[in-house]
């Protein structure tokens, strides 16, 4: 058996004292500082896992955008304000004389009040060709503020090609 002198157990104990310094001045604030750390890696991977999630909707929101844009595409006119509403029909009235549509009458009915907007219809006499119609139309669907045909009524005389046309338009127009 080994004899411990007393210089041997104060080496035992120096030993011990530095050891144990080790242990509580750097084993256990670095234990301490990676457990942090690790709790740190894991809130971060789970903010990324929702972020990821939250993320992975915008293809789809971006192709929707895309569907939107061309279904309202048309909805770039604009409503002229009351006090445009002359040279709106002044418009109208250009479209018509340039189309070969003859024997013109325009009536504007009483304007009707919605929630955003006044609706103005207006009602078109003419005699002229299919085609003209159609010149006709395409340039009224073509201006810039927003009208609608509400109704069209096409008769064929029995003396000739011309056809008697009567439309029912709507012109829209704001408030103020």
């Amino acid at each position: 058996m080994i004899k411990f002198t007393r210089q041997s157990w104060v080496m035992v104990a120096v030993a011990m004292v530095l050891v144990g310094a080790a242990v509580v001045g750097i084993y256990s604030p670095q234990n301490r500082k990676l457990h942090d750390l690790r709790t740190q890696i894991t809130a971060q991977k789970m903010s990324l896992e929702s972020d990821s999630k939250r993320a992975s909707v915008v293809p789809e929101m971006l192709r929707k955008v895309q569907e939107m844009k061309g279904r309202y595409k048309d909805f770039d006119q604009r409503l002229p304000r009351s006090k445009e509403l002359g040279v709106f029909l002044q418009e109208i009235t250009q479209i018509q004389s340039g189309s070969q549509l003859s024997e013109a009458h325009m009536e504007t009915e009483n304007p009707t009040s919605e929630e955003l907007f006044n609706t103005m219809p207006i009602r078109m006499h003419f005699r002229g060709s299919y085609l003209a119609l159609a010149e006709f139309l395409k340039n009224i669907d073509g201006m810039q503020r927003i009208t609608r045909v509400q109704k069209l009524a096409i008769l064929s005389p029995k003396d000739g090609d011309v056809l008697e046309i009567e439309l029912l338009m709507n012109i829209y127009f704001t408030k103020t």
